[in-house]
């Protein structure tokens, strides 16, 4: 198999088994799932800041796993193989990766993809939420000015257009609507296609 490959069973295994399912992953906003990747994925030891040591001026350095350890698969790999569980494990500290024997280091990189992935999900979930949120006034906007003049559409098909079609419903709506009110004066373009369409399939 692939790297690709295993990644997705991976991926697959950690939502069926784990129960790492798309609303689980949403609760973690703060790059929990990619600091999980790092850590699995790093060839050696890495650490970022931790707690502010004020007179000093420096910073303490911590591992930056964001979980609980028993979560930890690292644990119990490498030079801590040795060990029966995690908590003993974690008594003794992380391991270097470099202790990491082939299958491991294989294993933990086919982690850190799966939850790059996972990881990748949430954040385009995040974004595409942002995006509705910010669509939506403007989509019963237009829904409001096409049944002015007696086009209904749902707020569903108008989230589906481009800009340029919104900006042309709406145009093209506004004017019939004012046309219709004796304005003489308003140009009215022709009914936009993709409406004429929409219209054809009702």
């Amino acid at each position: 198999m692939t790297g690709v490959d295993l990644i997705a069973v991976e991926w697959k295994r950690q939502i069926e088994v784990e129960g790492w399912t798309p609303e689980h992953d949403d609760k973690y906003d703060a790059g929990e799932l990619a600091w999980a990747a790092v850590c699995y994925a790093a060839p050696g030891r890495v650490f970022r800041p931790g707690a502010w040591l004020g007179q000093n001026g420096a910073y303490t350095f911590v591992d930056p796993w964001p979980f609980h350890e028993s979560w930890d698969k690292r644990l119990l790999a490498g030079s801590n193989n040795v060990f029966d569980d995690r908590a003993e494990a974690a008594e003794a500290g992380r391991p270097d990766p470099e202790t990491y024997c082939y299958e491991e280091q294989i294993g933990m990189l086919i982690m850190a993809g799966a939850l790059i992935a996972a990881e990748i999900d949430r954040r385009q979930r995040e974004w595409k939420a942002v995006q509705l949120d910010e669509a939506l006034p403007k989509a019963e906007e237009a829904r409001d000015i096409l049944s002015l003049v007696d086009v209904e559409v749902s707020v569903d098909d108008i989230l589906l257009w481009t800009t340029p079609q919104y900006h042309s419903a709406v145009d093209w709506a506004s004017r019939m609507h004012l046309a219709a009110s004796d304005n003489d004066d308003v140009e009215v373009p022709v009914m936009p296609e993709f409406l004429v369409d929409l219209e054809g399939d009702e």
